[in-house]
């Protein structure tokens, strides 16, 4: 997608200013799975610092129910 910003998605930046693993707060995947979801990310890290992000999602219900 054109507008996707990824520098600006929670799934990286919370972790990043954590400096840890953190869990993103219930949102709904538009435009991917359709569906309510939260995401751990925990950053990867080498001898230089964090190289990567690693996530896994998992689908929850949509808040309120």
């Amino acid at each position: 997608m054109a507008d996707y910003n990824i520098d600006g998605q929670e799934w990286i930046t919370m972790p990043l200013a954590a400096d840890g693993s953190v869990w993103t707060p219930p949102y709904f995947d538009a435009g991917g799975g359709e569906i309510w979801m939260i995401t751990r990310s925990v950053p990867a890290r080498d001898a230089e610092g964090i190289f990567a992000i690693v996530t896994t999602d998992l689908p929850v219900d949509a808040p309120g129910r």
